[in-house]
């Protein structure tokens, strides 16, 4: 299955796909790890990425592929 972006943040995403018989979810996305307004939320960025995709993959069998900008 594919998906991008915003995609990741929800779990409907990933059980529609897992429904659908996808057992790998390639998702692309451009979220910025540097926010110069807000520099103490910059640890949670990468967190919060990792988090989202991994309890997708996690509650739906699936091997999730996240791919960001450098």
């Amino acid at each position: 299955g594919m998906c991008i972006c915003n995609d990741r943040r929800w779990p409907e995403t990933y059980r529609v796909l897992g429904l659908r018989g996808a057992e790998l979810i390639l998702l692309g996305y451009n979220t910025p790890s540097n926010n110069p307004d807000y520099p103490e939320m910059n640890p949670l960025v990468p967190f919060h990425n990792r988090l989202s995709m991994q309890s997708g993959a996690y509650q739906n069998g699936a091997w999730v592929v996240g791919v960001a900008k450098a």
